[in-house]
């Protein structure tokens, strides 16, 4: 005896779980990230097809970018739905560029802390008027009103001294060329390997912050908080191979808060 299931039953149980016909394009900015847009690009399509099965976009494309140029380029010229940015960038262009919030990106890759580090025995007092170098994209301003919550003036209360890379900031330290290094969360772990660690030590710590915020721009985008949320749990390898651990609901206020320090004289 067969079994008559009505067909649009059938339907129902097939259907994208949060349908919304639309396309939609992705910017995934995060300049001095790793790897190249031809590289990442497999990755991140396999990414974008996950998300379009759960949104039930019509179609979905988007691409990795990991220089500011690039990204700036491509925000002017128009035509992303979504754009994923770091932090800083996000605070930095979000009124410019008409984002709404959606969701933070959690990784063991994304800084949530920045620190500053100095030979032993230096205290945050001597640092004032001192070089202090950097290898993050971060700016001065971002870095010393919010990643160190205004404890650190690193425009008029010190010279602020970009370098290319945070192994680059920490052999200068070394060599006493500047008198302070800022990294974040993930250097300061890879730093544990190095002999130069036991000659320095943490000065000051910021505050814990949000990730990579993802934002819809412009408009909302149907379907992408709900997408975001479910995917690293029905596609658990695509989430790993983009290396993001879960996307999480944006806190406006905190982000609101963030951006009103950033603002300040």
């Amino acid at each position: 005896m067969k079994l008559a299931i009505p067909l649009t039953l059938i339907l129902l149980a097939t259907a994208p779980r949060f349908a919304s016909a639309q396309d939609v394009s992705f910017l995934l900015c995060f300049p001095g990230g790793p790897g190249s847009s031809a590289d990442a690009q497999p990755v991140v399509d396999a990414f974008l097809g996950a998300l379009k099965q759960t949104a039930g976009w019509t179609s979905v494309k988007g691409e990795y970018v990991n220089d500011a140029a690039t990204c700036q380029a491509a925000m002017a010229k128009g035509g992303a739905s979504v754009v994923v940015l770091p932090l800083d960038v996000y605070l930095e262009r979000n009124s410019a560029w008409k984002l709404q919030a959606v969701a933070t990106l959690a990784n063991t890759e994304t800084a949530s802390r920045y620190h500053v580090l100095a030979k032993k025995g230096v205290t945050l007092d001597a640092l004032k008027g001192q070089k202090i170098a950097s290898g993050l994209a971060a700016s001065a301003g971002f870095l010393g009103r919010v990643g160190f919550d205004g404890k650190v003036d690193l425009n008029a209360g010190a010279t602020f001294v970009k370098v290319r890379t945070a192994l680059k900031a920490l052999k200068d330290l070394d060599k006493g060329e500047v008198q302070a290094a800022i990294i974040d969360d993930v250097q300061q772990k890879a730093l544990q390997g190095l002999p130069l660690a036991q000659t320095l030590e943490t000065v000051l710590s910021g505050p814990e912050l949000p990730g990579a915020i993802v934002s819809s721009v412009g408009v909302p985008v149907k379907g992408l908080g709900e997408a975001l949320a479910s995917v690293c749990k029905t596609s658990p390898k695509i989430c790993t191979d983009m290396r993001v651990n879960r996307f999480a609901p944006v806190d406006g206020a905190t982000l609101a808060g963030l951006a009103k320090k950033l603002t300040s004289p």
